[in-house]
């Protein structure tokens, strides 16, 4: 059997309070958002909305694989930063607050973003890379919550597939506008 089976679980991580040092996340995994794989404690609901940004990736890219797997979190790092470059969380307010060390591991030559080019518009509309970009946002106060990504065109234009999936997923979750 050939068919893909994703099992999507509690993310855990956010939360709603702006400014409120959290704990830092010590478990890291390839839809951790990059203000976690950067040890910052400064992190809210966004991460969860980067999760489900992967997941998109993931389902659209159809290996079954995580596109930011690796087998720490130096390689989880690479593969993000790889893919939506370093210009966004350089531009995040936080990113003046992390340890040395931890931007000293971002890669040097990933300052922009090659996602359109892993997602082609062969592969993906613009409205719908709209949505991906926006939820693969680096700098966490850029990143489309869910309330806003459900706002864009790619979301009221199809009732059916993986957007119509996306919203049946939320009603009742989020208040209707």
């Amino acid at each position: 059997d050939d068919r893909i089976v994703y099992k999507i679980g509690g993310f855990g991580m956010s939360t709603k309070g702006r400014g409120k040092e959290q704990p830092e996340v010590i478990i890291l995994t390839p839809y951790s958002a990059p203000e976690l794989l950067l040890h910052s404690r400064e992190y809210n609901d966004r991460v969860d909305t980067w999760g489900l940004g992967c997941i998109m990736a993931d389902l659209l890219s159809g290996t079954g694989a995580s596109i930011f797997d690796g087998e720490s979190d130096i390689e989880i790092m690479a593969k993000v930063f790889g893919i939506v470059g370093t210009e966004g969380i350089k531009e995040w307010s936080g990113y003046s607050g992390l340890a040395a060390d931890r931007k000293s591991k971002l890669p040097g030559d990933g300052g922009v973003s090659r996602l359109r080019h892993k997602f082609p518009s062969r592969m993906l509309s613009s409205a719908g890379f709209e949505v991906l970009s926006g939820l693969l946002e680096s700098n966490p106060e850029k990143r489309l919550t869910a309330a806003e990504a459900l706002k864009k065109p790619w979301f009221r234009k199809q009732r059916r597939g993986f957007a119509g999936f996306f919203k049946s997923c939320m009603v009742g979750v989020l208040p209707e506008t």
